[in-house]
């Protein structure tokens, strides 16, 4: 275990996929609203050290994953070869997204949502104004990172534009329209092109 780096030792969140998907399997895809599975992801999560299930398809870590958006268009990052998960990199995203630590358990909102502030403030500057909802569940077992990871998809409205990078040796910010994400949809990572057909109609809701 002491191989391992400090990022790959942080006790993480996770479901075992057969509980959560009692009843039902899995979707494949974003799927809008999916209170449900919000709610049961709460019920039944555990925690246990990242590097026990980075390649373990049998225990999935809820990651939570926010679109920032505002009147300037939607706030991408481009990750550089520096930042930490390999097999995004040279990836563009439109979510910012990480892993819910234990100590998210704060007690005064739940862990996916304190998972969710703490990651946001973690790699963004971004100011306090602003509309935040939750989009939907985000799935896609075709490759080996969405094997061991479902997404919850948060939309957060800023109401002005003064968002950056806060980690600028790892990743780039910039804003981009929906017509020219859509343009670079093939340099997109596979969570954010599952999300795209679905953004205007996410944003206008």
């Amino acid at each position: 275990m002491s191989d391992w780096p400090e990022s790959m030792r942080e006790s993480v969140m996770y479901v075992d996929r057969k509980s959560l998907e009692k009843g039902a399997s899995l979707p494949q895809g974003f799927l809008p609203e999916a209170n449900e599975w919000y709610e049961r992801i709460l019920s039944i999560h555990a925690y246990a050290p990242r590097f026990e299930l980075e390649e373990d398809p049998t225990r999935k870590q809820p990651i939570p994953y926010v679109v920032v958006y505002g009147k300037n268009g939607i706030f991408c990052l481009a990750r550089k070869s520096s930042q930490g998960e390999a097999r995004l990199h040279g990836k563009l995203s439109i979510g910012v997204g990480g892993h819910i630590s234990e100590d998210s358990e704060c007690g005064e909102i739940d862990a996916i949502r304190a998972g969710m502030w703490r990651e946001l403030h973690e790699e963004l500057h971004i100011n306090d104004g602003k509309i935040v909802s939750f989009w939907g569940l985000l799935n896609d077992d075709s490759n080996e990172v969405g094997r061991v990871h479902v997404g919850l998809v948060f939309g957060i409205n800023v109401l002005d534009d003064h968002v950056s990078v806060k980690e600028t040796d790892k990743m780039e910010g910039f804003w981009a329209s929906y017509e020219e994400l859509v343009s670079q949809s093939a340099r997109l990572e596979s969570w954010s092109q599952l999300i795209l057909p679905h953004l205007n109609e996410r944003m206008g809701a």
